[in-house]
């Protein structure tokens, strides 16, 4: 037996789930984005010096630390963005079919 889903259900269900991932991935790229404003603080004001770490571990410096944090914020917020643009793509679509009422 094969069920079928009403495409209005099924439009307002997705739309639903979306709208909470895109609150989620929303959160997610504000928590990037205060965490490199914090980043760029600590650079600002002396980095490793400041916080008493001057020198790194092993020779490495603390400035790789931080833009290799960087860094990985800014790929992080990029997929997120990524996801955030299908999500309200895919919101547009459902919103067309809750429009027509159909499929």
């Amino acid at each position: 037996m094969i069920l079928t889903v009403d495409p209005v259900f099924r439009a307002t269900s997705q739309i639903e789930y979306n709208n909470a991932v895109i609150a989620k991935v929303e959160s997610e790229i504000r928590g990037c984005e205060e965490e490199l404003q914090k980043l760029k603080e600590i650079s600002a004001n002396g980095g490793g010096e400041a916080l008493g770490v001057e020198g790194g571990f092993l020779g490495l410096g603390k400035s790789f630390a931080i833009k290799d944090r960087a860094k990985w914020l800014l790929e992080k917020m990029g997929k997120n963005v990524e996801k955030l643009n299908s999500l309200e793509k895919d919101n547009a679509e459902m919103v067309k079919v809750l429009a027509n009422g159909h499929k």
